[in-house]
């Protein structure tokens, strides 16, 4: 601050010298001779006067000038001066305590930026602001005042161009739904062609289930009928019986001599596990479509796995057939996990099954060794 103090004194004293080498000798009034006896003429008497009064205005602009600088040179030598200067102006005054009324009854201060003068007095005694041409040119900001309505609306400007030569992130963008394209069927090869010709999986029974394994599709269910285990004539396999039969024409006339069909129980009393509880109750079925392109069935008996990998296993159980002292029946394969119908409990000795087991004998019948006698055999269902 002391370089800008030295250089305002050097400017101050550079002026004042000029205006004194440009009014020295320049008299109060103009006498019309000019002096000396020199006649002026009316244009000359106005280019002096003129020229008087711009010398004049010239030393009231030195005169706020030196004042300036002389309160710039105080204010660099006690900047706290700054809190307690004034501006003497009647109407300012009046609009700064009216912007401070209306900003301490107002619970939210407006403007937070604003700042507040000091009530402190200074010891040197108030300072008016410096005046240029009488104005303040270094007051300090006031309050701001209240925001003003918007403006008149703006002329419309031109159209643009077209997006042709627009860059890329300003070009329109259609936001039009694209046109949903619709999947294209896969060509079905393999077990799919031969689904769509109709060669569907071979139908089995799943006795004593119920439903399918998984990948096979249901056709029906029910439960499982047959012949009386006494009567010598009748038929000799085993019937899955929907829930719900359809008649066609009946005669409400029950005869004896007809083909019966009856409920069939298990007969697994000594077995073990499950086996035991679902004794005298009638078995469920059910009849099962097997995956696309297993077209063949194969009932294994004594075993209860597929020959190989090729082949899949719809379900494993046990060999099931009537007892060798009532009439002949087929054998079944049974679902090793055998359900029965609910409510059937009693013994109605309808159709009967019975689990099945190999004899072998040295010399005829089965091999001893790989089948033993009294073992339960076992079965498989499988399709490729």
């Amino acid at each position: 601050m002391s370089s800008v103090s030295g250089f305002s004194r050097v400017f101050m004293f550079s002026c004042l010298a000029w205006v004194i080498s440009q009014t020295q000798g320049l008299p109060k009034e103009i006498p019309e001779d000019g002096g000396d006896g020199l006649t002026l003429t009316a244009s000359d008497l106005n280019l002096v006067l003129a020229l008087r009064d711009r010398i004049h205005d010239l030393q009231q602009s030195v005169e706020e000038i030196t004042r300036s600088f002389m309160t710039l040179e105080l204010i660099s030598k006690n900047p706290a001066i700054l809190d307690d200067i004034r501006i003497h102006d009647d109407r300012a005054d009046k609009n700064i305590k009216r912007s401070r009324r209306d900003v301490e009854s107002s619970s939210v201060t407006p403007y937070p930026q604003a700042t507040q003068q000091s009530s402190i007095k200074n010891p040197l005694g108030p300072f008016a602001w410096p005046l240029l041409s009488g104005q303040c040119f270094m007051c300090p900001a006031g309050v701001p005042g209240p925001r003003g309505p918007p403006g008149p609306a703006g002329v419309a400007g031109r159209d643009g161009r077209d997006g042709r030569d627009a860059p890329i992130d300003l070009q329109v963008v259609d936001e039009s739904p694209e046109p949903v394209e619709e999947p294209e069927e896969p060509i079905p090869t393999g077990e799919e062609t031969r689904c769509n010709n109709q060669t569907n999986g071979a139908l089995y029974v799943r006795w004593g289930k119920p439903d399918c394994p998984q990948g096979a599709k249901l056709v029906y269910s029910g439960s499982v009928g047959g012949e009386l285990y006494t009567h010598a004539g009748g038929t000799s396999n085993y019937l899955c019986l929907p829930d719900q039969p359809i008649y066609d024409e009946v005669e409400s006339v029950a005869h004896g001599w007809r083909g019966l069909v009856f409920s069939a129980e298990f007969e697994t009393h000594s077995f073990v596990g499950h086996w035991q509880e679902i004794a005298d109750q009638t078995p469920t079925c059910a009849v099962c479509l097997a995956p696309c392109g297993r077209t063949t069935k194969l009932v294994i008996p004594a075993r209860n796995v597929c020959p190989s990998d090729d082949w899949r296993l719809e379900y494993a159980g046990y060999l099931m057939s009537s007892a060798i002292v009532h009439h002949r029946t087929e054998y079944i394969c049974v679902d090793r996990h055998a359900e029965t119908v609910p409510g059937t409990h009693g013994n109605q000795n309808g159709a009967l099954l019975y689990l099945v087991e190999g004899r072998c004998m040295h010399g005829s019948g089965l091999p001893c060794g790989p089948y033993v006698n009294g073992f339960e055999l076992t079965c498989a269902v499988c399709t490729i």
